[in-house]
């Protein structure tokens, strides 16, 4: 049986190789390579974070290689020499990582991708046990299982997260030119707006970044969100602002609420579209500009159009195929 060597002793033994390697010191790095091809693990130590293993590895050898490269003698048996140091080292490091990391070739982790439609919302916990909510009309897409450094997920739409805490590895939101990260907390990020980007925080603290679009805003492209704060980014000009919410109002959306205030009908019917799956369209469009005051929970749509009908001074019809005819008096 092959006698195992320590971690320290295949320092030494590269130290000494490649400052003036003999034939017994070759002999070594031949066995040791060996050891890796037919799957013998050589380090009788915990390996750790095997990445972080592999990466240490391999920059600790080129790194030794590269302080002992300069002093060499430059002739050809020399420079032969030093090639056949530098791939059989290589390799080893390489058997080594790959037989720590046996399904590493072959594994690929898939990408899920959530999508609802207007109407719908969906609950979803992620691999680390992070509780997101889907708002109607989005999409979330992220990896079967995180493996990396950090837990990456990609966002169109709206969604609520409540991040389980790792200091090691953040939780990071990418929605088009934004992205945000957190090690532990609840926030919400929305798209839906034309032109804006806003990512609220409910608890904790946040990182937001927003892709500069020239120099006069390059100063301003991150900033830091504690409970309360929102980020605003402008994706016209990658201007990113910050300022504090009305937190509720803003999270209402994941507890059944819609909130209108001094909103024209004309918003509340863009609201009404994605919460319900319908079209809406206005038999005068001077109807669209009608403001109201009002909040709606967990009810159907013919109850809230009922609502409108009282407040708003509307009248409506539902036909076939999910459209709705706002007409009335309105605010005249």
């Amino acid at each position: 049986m092959r006698k195992l060597i320590t971690q320290k002793e295949f320092d030494k033994l590269l130290e000494q190789y490649l400052s003036s390697p003999d034939r017994d010191q070759q002999d070594r790095i031949d066995d040791l390579l060996e050891s890796f091809q037919t799957g013998q693990n050589v380090w009788n130590k915990e390996l750790g974070e095997k990445d972080k293993v592999g990466r240490e590895l391999l920059s600790r050898i080129e790194q030794r290689i590269l302080e002992k490269e300069p002093t060499r003698k430059l002739v050809l048996p020399g420079v032969l020499r030093v090639a056949a140091s530098i791939a059989i080292i290589l390799s080893a490091a390489l058997g080594f990582w790959l037989l720590n990391n046996p399904d590493r070739e072959a594994e690929e982790i898939a990408a899920v991708t959530k999508i609802t439609e207007y109407g719908q919302k969906l609950n979803m916990t992620l691999s680390d046990g992070t509780f997101v909510k889907l708002n109607s009309g989005s999409r979330l897409t992220f990896p079967e299982r995180f493996t990396a450094d950090s837990r990456t997920v990609d966002l169109t739409g709206e969604a609520y997260f409540e991040v389980t805490p790792n200091s090691e590895m953040p939780f990071v939101v990418r929605s088009g030119e934004v992205t945000t990260t957190v090690l532990g907390t609840r926030f919400n990020v929305n798209t839906f707006v034309p032109e804006k980007i806003r990512v609220t925080v409910a608890e904790g603290k946040v990182k937001v970044y927003g892709l500069p679009k020239n120099s006069a805003n390059a100063g301003l492209s991150e900033v830091i969100l504690n409970a309360k704060d929102q980020a605003l980014y402008n994706i016209s000009t990658g201007e990113l602002t910050q300022r504090v919410v009305n937190i509720d109002r803003v999270l209402a959306w994941k507890d059944g609420k819609m909130i209108f205030e001094d909103a024209t009908l004309s918003e509340v019917a863009t609201r009404l579209e994605k919460w319900y799956g319908v079209e809406i369209e206005f038999a005068d469009k001077s109807l669209e500009i009608c403001t109201l005051y009002n909040q709606f929970q967990d009810q159907s749509l013919v109850e809230v159009l009922d609502e409108l009908k009282l407040i708003a001074k509307i009248d409506y019809l539902i036909e076939e195929g999910n459209r709705v005819i706002i007409s009335g008096e309105g605010c005249n």
